[in-house]
Order: structure tokens, then sequence, then C-alpha cells
């Protein structure tokens, strides 16, 4: 009944009830979920998934990803480094891995990789069901995303 009374269009309505299937929502997660206005920020996030991956493996990639997450759930002194805002996701790891969606699961902090021959580390790395997704920025921009 939530569905056919809070969306606005077909797709919209079409998205939740794939969803509700595809991840076993309850009604209370459902609601949340309309609240939030999910349909609206799935797969709407900027990357540059289009342009480095393969249109198949980009197009699952862009789908895993939101617009906009909301981590006030995070407090952090003015001023603060990265470092500072990594300990404290971490420290809120639970509350981070909801933010970001289901199917996620967080594998660590700067892990190491090589690409090309060169050794980078990535802020965060977290596995999701449909593969691997690092997180790195800083205080100005985190949470661009790039698959890995």
């Amino acid at each position: 009944m939530e569905i056919v009374t809070k969306c606005k269009t077909i797709e919209e309505a079409l998205f939740y009830v794939r969803k509700t299937i595809e991840e076993s929502w309850s009604r209370s997660t459902l609601v949340n979920c309309i609240k939030a206005n999910l349909y609206q920020s799935s797969g709407n996030a900027l990357t540059n998934f289009a342009e480095k991956l393969p249109a198949i493996q980009g197009k699952l990639a862009q789908e895993i990803v939101k617009d906009t997450y909301d981590f006030g759930f995070v407090s952090l002194p003015v001023g603060y480094d990265e470092e500072e805002l990594e300990d404290a996701l971490e420290q809120n790891i639970t509350r981070f891995l909801l933010e970001l969606g289901s199917g996620f699961a967080f594998i660590g902090r700067q892990k190491e990789i090589i690409v090309a021959g060169k050794t980078r580390k990535i802020d965060m790395l977290f596995y999701h069901i449909r593969g691997s997704v690092g997180f790195s920025g800083n205080k100005d921009s985190y949470g661009s995303c790039n698959l890995r």
C-alpha cells in the first residue's frame, strides 16, 4: 500500500517493489527508504565508472552507489584531517555500512594495491556483493568511489 500511495511514477513504484523483493525489506524499511527518496538518489552519484570500466561493470558499479550520503552521525572538530575522518567512520562502521546500503562489507583501511607498477593505498576498502569498492578522498570530497 505504501508504494501505491507514495510513489509518483510507475518506474518509482517498480523500483521499490524490486528492492523490497531483492533485499527482503520489512514494511518499516520500505517506508524509510521512500521517505529518504532512495529512488532519486540511487545510481546518480558522479563517478568515472563509464569512462574507466567496461560497460557492464560500469553499469553495475553505478547502481550500487548513491548520489549523497549522510555522515551526520560523525562528529569532527573544525580543521580535521583525512585520518580523523577515517577514524570516525571506522568507529561508526555499523552506521556507515547502513548508510552505504545493503550488500557492503568492510575489508579494511589503507589497503595497498599495485596498479601499472605503482603502489597506491585505498583509504577504506569495502566488498560489495557485485565487486570491491574503494573509497578515497579528503575532508572536502570524501566518498568518491573507484571500483577495483
